[in-house]
């Protein structure tokens, strides 16, 4: 309805529509794109994708306690029900997956989860992960892997985007980045975790 309204607007082009968000809005991200599919693209950064790996690796447990009164033992069927990844087989939405390797509230295996579940349903998908940094990353990252956050995020909408005359980031290398594809010192392999760059097939 948030979304219906803002589109109403008159300086706003409804036609083109993006989400993002990182850490709850990571997890709502993966959430919207699991039941709707009225964005043409999607960025979900650092969130949480299955409560129940979740529970057992974040700094934060007591999150998933007190937000949901359970516990993975007590009510599985309940977290299931509650994870942006049981719903992997309705997305439709192409979603890049930004996560930092050192993130202990949100730890990686969440991204990697939620990205090999995107990757087998045939999304257009990838998973960028970032080396020596935590949950922190858009605001107290290295710089170089902040500019490169934000020119990844850019360029995935730019690709979905019919006011841009740009291919899917998926096929562009590392055309627009202004790291080459990796943050100085790093390898491309450090920089990017993606088992494939082809069409999500």
């Amino acid at each position: 309805a948030g979304v219906e309204a803002v589109c109403e607007r008159d300086d706003v082009d409804g036609s083109s529509r993006f989400v993002t968000g990182g850490s709850f809005g990571g997890f709502m991200t993966g959430w919207l794109v699991g039941h709707t599919d009225a964005f043409d693209a999607a960025v979900a950064q650092r969130g949480v994708y299955d409560l129940a790996s979740f529970y057992g690796s974040t700094d934060a447990f007591r999150l998933v306690e007190d937000d949901f009164g359970t516990t993975p033992w007590e009510e599985p069927e309940l977290l299931w029900a509650q994870s942006p990844v049981a719903y992997a087989d309705e997305v439709s939405t192409p979603t890049l997956l930004v996560h930092a390797d050192e993130d202990f509230r949100v730890p990686v295996n969440n991204g990697e989860m939620f990205y090999l579940f995107l990757k087998k349903n045939g999304v257009d998908t990838r998973l960028v992960r970032y080396p020596r940094e935590g949950h922190e990353l858009s605001r107290s990252g290295e710089p170089a892997h902040r500019v490169d956050r934000i020119e990844r995020i850019a360029r995935w909408f730019d690709g979905y985007s019919d006011r841009h005359d740009a291919p899917r980031a998926l096929d562009r290398g590392d055309e627009g980045l202004s790291s080459g594809g990796s943050a100085p010192g790093e390898s491309e392999d450090e920089e990017e975790s993606e088992t494939d760059d082809g069409d999500g097939a």
